[in-house]
């Protein structure tokens, strides 16, 4: 939100389950902040979090135990987190990997069901009161998962994943959620995990992509027409190399992050764009 306000989510593990952990930066320190869980006896993991302002933000995940993975939505108010009800399609595998805000009654959550044979994509939206599910399409009978999500506005959003071990990008206009035309770098397996988007004509995707043996990073760029490759660096030519997170500041100016490893080790791998 700003260099004196950030927010940051996952999980740990308390010896037994795995739990929500929520950090926030004050301009000085990272601090853990408290915050719920659903169900005494499942794990929670959180996935992604979007903030509007230091008094609203909105995280997604997942929590499951033996039986059943379900959605899970925590909010911020400004003082504590809460666990908001959040619906899912099905009974069984519901996960939600991304979420992106507009405002205070505007959110879109983004993730993937299993329907009993495939994963399909998810998608949720919150109007200020509640959550609800969103038709969204789906590419071919293959699996399709949906990990990254950035609206612009209220009725301008752009959601990436994978759809048959291919890129997937879906775009929303307000009324409906269509299926993007999107690139792929070889023939191989090709996902991208987040997208930024700097207006409707300016958005940026990032994944990977397999070359042979090893994974490859992938950008993708928008321009208001169409995706396109962009050209990114990896780190050692036989290491594995994936990014999957990804911010805009301007169409000139971006940074992502993932790791990279040699079959060892995973180090950090930071990219900058611009």
């Amino acid at each position: 939100m700003s260099s004196t306000s950030c927010t940051a989510v996952g999980d740990y593990w308390n010896g037994t389950l795995r739990r929500t952990l929520i950090e926030v930066w004050n301009g000085s320190a990272w601090t853990v902040v408290t915050s719920p869980n659903n169900g005494d006896n499942d794990h929670n993991i959180l996935n992604s979090v979007s903030c509007v302002s230091a008094t609203s933000c909105t995280a997604v995940g997942e929590h499951f135990n033996t039986n059943a993975v379900q959605t899970l939505i925590l909010s911020w108010n400004g003082s504590i987190w809460t666990v908001v009800t959040s619906p899912n399609n099905g009974t069984s595998f519901n996960s939600l990997s991304g979420v992106s805000c507009a405002s205070v009654s505007s959110c879109r959550a983004v993730g993937y069901y299993y329907n009993g044979s495939v994963d399909r994509t998810l998608i949720e939206s919150w109007n200020g009161t509640s959550w609800s599910l969103v038709a969204s399409p789906n590419s071919g009978s293959s699996f399709n998962d949906l990990y990254g999500v950035a609206c612009m506005s209220a009725g301008s959003c752009r959601a990436v994943g994978t759809s048959g071990n291919r890129t997937l990008i879906e775009s929303w206009n307000g009324t409906t959620w269509s299926i993007v035309a999107s690139p792929n770098n070889g023939t191989g397996f090709n996902a991208l995990y987040d997208v930024s988007c700097v207006s409707a004509s300016s958005c940026n995707a990032v994944g990977e992509y397999s070359s042979g043996n090893v994974e490859r990073t992938l950008t993708e760029a928008w321009d208001g027409t169409a995706w396109t490759l962009v050209a990114s660096p990896n780190n050692g030519a036989n290491n594995d190399n994936v990014l999957y997170g990804v911010s805009c500041l301007a169409a000139t100016s971006c940074k992502t992050a993932g790791n990279f490893n040699n079959g060892f080790v995973f180090r950090t791998l930071i990219e900058s764009y611009g």
